[in-house]
């Protein structure tokens, strides 16, 4: 609740309502469901773009290519600040 006081005394007028931070059941179970989608989604992009480029468990290439399978991890964090960004402009 104070981080959205903060946030409107820095500038009046950006939070309209009521903020709810806790999303309702089926939206954390469409979280849930396009969290895992997407990190197995990740997983095979990894998986397809490690054997196209023939990159084995010793190549340095692996410092490179599952940092990209992580990257899709984050999409339901994303879809969470988006929501939240939603609720203070009002959107919801």
């Amino acid at each position: 609740m104070l981080d959205l006081l903060i946030l409107d005394s820095v500038s009046p007028g950006i939070v309209r309502g009521r903020v709810d931070f806790v999303p309702g059941f089926w939206f954390l179970v469409g979280f849930l469901a396009i969290g895992g989608v997407m990190s197995w989604v990740g997983m095979m992009a990894v998986a397809f773009i490690a054997t196209t480029l023939k990159i084995d468990e010793k190549s340095i290439g692996q410092l490179f290519i599952f940092p990209i399978g992580a990257v899709f991890g984050f999409i339901p964090v994303f879809m969470y600040g988006a929501w939240l960004g939603a609720q203070m402009r009002g959107g919801f």
